[in-house]
């Protein structure tokens, strides 16, 4: 889930489905999950696991990048818990970031915190990971693969 739900947002947006983007496209690039934490279900539970696997590989968002952090129903328990990671650890959370031009960039992008400046649909498509990436993106899956 985006953190932004996580964090008791009750709006729900387009950029929650990019951010479930991202998840997928990394899963794509691992094999695994990314953020796999232990849901609790309990009533209004704050999922506070998964919380941590967000911010271990992610980073710690902070209110200087995301200014409406603060707002969030669940921000204040979750600053109680919450140690201070930095961000460049999603290129070992997913070592093909290294290999793969134009990777990292975009899962940065499907990753950013603040919902209002996380990639968007149209966006992510004109990527230069999909312009540098093979086998090369096509309109027509029957049509040669060899590139534009």
């Amino acid at each position: 889930r985006a953190p932004e739900l996580l964090l008791g947002a009750k709006h729900y947006t387009k950029a929650i489905d990019m951010w479930a983007i991202g998840c997928i496209f990394g899963e794509l690039l691992t094999s695994s999950p990314l953020f796999q934490g232990k849901e609790d279900k309990g009533p209004r539970a704050l999922q506070e696991d998964q919380l941590k696997k967000i911010f271990k590989v992610v980073g710690t968002p902070t209110p200087g990048h995301w200014k409406q952090l603060t707002e969030l129903p669940e921000w204040e328990k979750v600053s109680q818990f919450a140690q201070q990671h930095d961000k460049d650890t999603l290129t070992s959370a997913v070592p093909a970031t290294k290999t793969q031009p134009g990777a990292l960039s975009l899962l940065k992008s499907f990753f950013d915190y603040d919902p209002a400046r996380r990639i968007t649909a149209l966006d992510a498509m004109r990527h230069d990971y999909f312009k540098n990436s093979t086998p090369f993106p096509l309109d027509n899956v029957f049509a040669n693969s060899d590139g534009p």
